[in-house]
């Protein structure tokens, strides 16, 4: 019995010992290891409002980037616009068609055949004569070559990612014209397409969507696709040129259909669209 009491409180105080010791253990390891708290709402909702600033400033900035590249469109086609009107009042002739350039603007360039367009007898010749022309004159910035067929370097280049403004005619003097009702010397404001260089020069892939082209043509013209100095079309990119791609009227020459009868396809958001400026 005794024997038995003495085991008990043994055991008893082994107990103590053992409960102890980790409380003391404990105590000394809390120093090293603080216990630590979640976020509070507070905080959670500071981090998300902050979140959401960064979000909404970059959203805002792509948008006043993408407004800014619509403004400098506009500003560029009324700048070539003017540039072509003074050069034919300095020189006598249209850039690219001057049949005595060499003349006025050096032996480097070459002479045009001096009919009134930009006609392409050889190798889009003309077309690729204007920018050259047009840069010798200084009416414009840049320096461009007619033996070139990279954008930037046969013809300006447009804040809109890969796009630049070729100078082409749209029919033969011989012909009736279906876009203009005359024969007509024009800028479009479009991208490189496949058919474009090194024995071609093409500008005719879709460089704008449907609602920014209505935004350019409406500060500049109608805002009417088919009517007006201003056009527009479908651009020549295989899988974007589908019916009412950029307007109402369908596959193919959108502009020649008669004047106002289609309408730019507002519900798109794909860049299909290239514009034709008359000249």
């Amino acid at each position: 019995m005794a024997l038995g009491w003495v085991r008990g409180r043994i055991s008893e105080r082994n107990c103590f010992n053992e409960v102890f010791t980790f409380g003391h253990y404990a105590q000394r390891m809390k120093g090293h290891f603080p216990y630590r708290q979640g976020f509070t709402l507070v905080e959670i909702s500071i981090v998300l409002v902050i979140i959401g600033l960064i979000v909404g400033g970059i959203l805002v900035g792509r948008d006043l980037m993408h407004e800014a590249e619509l403004r400098s469109v506009i500003s560029d086609i009324n700048q070539y616009k003017t540039a072509f009107n003074m050069f034919r009042e300095k020189y006598n002739c249209l850039p690219g068609d001057c049949p005595n350039a060499t003349d006025f603007l050096g032996s480097g360039t070459a002479n045009g055949n001096g009919n009134g367009i930009w006609d392409s007898p050889v190798d889009n010749d003309e077309q690729r004569y204007v920018w050259e022309h047009m840069s010798l004159s200084q009416l414009v910035g840049g320096n461009y070559s007619h033996t070139e067929y990279e954008l930037g370097k046969a013809l300006p280049a447009s804040r809109v990612a890969n796009a630049g403004y070729w100078a082409i005619y749209d029919c033969a003097a011989a012909t009736p014209c279906p876009f203009w009702g005359r024969v007509s010397n024009e800028m479009i404001f479009g991208k490189s397409d496949s058919t474009n260089g090194p024995t071609n020069l093409s500008f005719n892939d879709g460089s704008l969507s449907p609602p920014d082209a209505y935004r350019v043509d409406s500060k500049i013209d109608d805002g009417n696709p088919s009517s007006g100095n201003m056009r527009a079309a479908n651009g020549y990119d295989t899988a974007l040129s589908g019916v009412g791609a950029c307007t109402t009227a369908g596959p193919g020459a959108d502009y020649n259909h008669p004047q106002g009868y289609a309408a730019y396809n507002m519900s798109s958001t794909d860049v299909v669209c290239r514009v034709l400026s008359g000249i």
